[in-house]
């Protein structure tokens, strides 16, 4: 996206793909997310992209709006009119878009549930709150969290979400029909499969302003962008009834589907949108809008122990795609801490020393310091944490059996040693730490 302009206003078309609500089926994604308009929009401009989805449909033998549902599209297209469509399509974007507006995908993909345990109304796995979740995981990445998109809008931005409103289906015998009622669902029985039920309205306006409200008061309270509008559609597959941005929300995440089946580099891939945001829903995910939030409210502290919450939470598969934003936030952390988180950075450091030696727990103390530098420019170390933190680097170097480190270590050491008497007594103990471990690498 062109890095020079700004825009005062952004437009969310979202929509999901998969059985959210329901056990998940192996090698079935789970995504929800759609298109991230940049700029204004116009009913007129609306009804030119339908007439545009509407003729190239038409070329390729298909039927609007029929053909575009995400299920059962292009049941009446070849394979290789889905690709002249899709193709066609994205060539028509570029030019309905014109010079003052920007369009791409946006998406996130289900790797595991962010809080799998609660039961009742907050079990993920429960009516259709593994849904709502990631739909708000991945708006309030987008508008909050996302340093680079945010820094697309202008100040006094204005954010409209226009969300596809769904229904989900339910065995009776696992969840009570009156129950699901009771919370304000409609149920009818399932119009495919007779011994299930069928939930009809499982979002509306209300609750995404909720979502949006609690969040405010929870997490984001001076943030902006500020949100201007809500509209939840049905999205119409039997007559033309729906903003054509939602038919074109079905279609992209349609290609991020088969792209991630197929394989990132297969060679039918489509690309109907610029994909800008593509992100894992995982505990990581969760931990990073923590983060965040705590930059932005001020709270170094509490930054810096969800960082450490991060670092040492299990490796996710999506996790590499979520480094660049956890860079720019630990770079910011940085900043805003003139250099240096402070006591907590000296904290862990002299924790790390005191773990590196602890029986098969090298591996745990170097991961400690390492982690502990990176909020601390070198210029801002006192000397004594960076005498604690060669300590550190020389155990391990030890216990690795790696000489060369532990040489580069001691190396560093002796350009230091000349200060220690700063430290006094501190300063003894801590040259005979080092000079201890010295003599074992020898």
């Amino acid at each position: 996206m062109p890095k020079q302009q700004k825009f005062n206003e952004v437009h969310l078309y979202l929509d999901e793909s998969g059985s959210l609500a329901e056990p998940r089926k192996k090698h079935d994604p789970l995504i929800v997310g759609g298109v991230l308009l940049f700029g204004p929009r116009y009913d007129q401009n609306d009804l030119a992209l339908q007439s545009r989805l509407r003729a190239r449909l038409k070329q390729v033998g298909g039927q609007f709006p029929q053909d575009l549902h995400f299920n059962q599209r292009f049941k009446n297209i070849s394979n290789k009119g889905m690709q002249v469509f899709l193709g066609s399509v994205s060539s028509d974007l570029k030019k309905w878009l014109g010079p003052k507006r920007s369009a791409h995908g946006v998406y996130i993909e289900h790797e595991s549930d962010i809080f799998p345990k609660p039961t009742g109304l907050l079990g993920e796995k429960l009516y259709d709150n593994r849904y709502l979740s990631m739909l708000w995981s991945l708006i309030e990445h987008l508008i909050f969290v996302n340093e680079e998109l945010r820094s697309r809008l202008t100040r006094d931005a204005k954010v409209h979400l226009n969300i596809a409103n769904r229904g989900y289906g339910f065995n009776p015998k696992l969840m009570s029909p009156g129950l699901v009622r009771s919370l304000g669902y409609t149920v009818v029985s399932h119009h495919r499969r007779p011994k299930m039920k069928f939930v009809t309205n499982s979002l509306n306006v209300r609750e995404v302003a909720t979502m949006m409200r609690m969040a405010r008061r929870q997490r984001w309270r001076d943030s902006t962008p500020q949100l201007a509008s809500i509209n939840v559609t049905k999205i119409n597959y039997d007559s033309p009834a729906t903003p054509a941005m939602l038919y074109l929300a079905d279609l992209y995440l349609g290609t991020v589907r088969s792209n991630i089946k197929l394989g990132k580099f297969s060679n039918t891939n489509v690309e109907l949108l610029e994909t800008v945001c593509g992100i894992p829903y995982c505990k990581q995910l969760e931990l990073i809008a923590r983060k965040k939030a705590a930059l932005e409210q001020g709270h170094l502290d509490q930054y810096f122990d969800l960082a450490w919450d991060y670092e040492t939470t299990p490796r996710s598969k999506g996790r590499e795609s979520l480094q660049p934003v956890v860079e720019k936030l630990r770079r910011k952390a940085v900043e805003k801490s003139q250099g240096g988180i402070g006591h907590r950075t000296i904290s862990l450091i002299g924790n790390a020393a005191e773990t590196v030696d602890q029986p098969g727990k090298a591996i745990q103390g170097i991961t400690k310091a390492r982690f502990a530098e990176q909020f601390v420019s070198p210029s801002k170390m006192k000397l004594e944490s960076k005498l604690r933190s060669l300590q550190v680097r020389m155990s391990h170097a030890n216990h690795a059996g790696n000489v060369t480190l532990a040489n580069k270590a001691w190396l560093e050491f002796t350009e230091l040693e000349k200060d220690m008497y700063l430290l006094g007594e501190r300063g003894i103990q801590q040259k005979a730490a080092i000079r201890n471990r010295h003599a074992v690498n020898l």
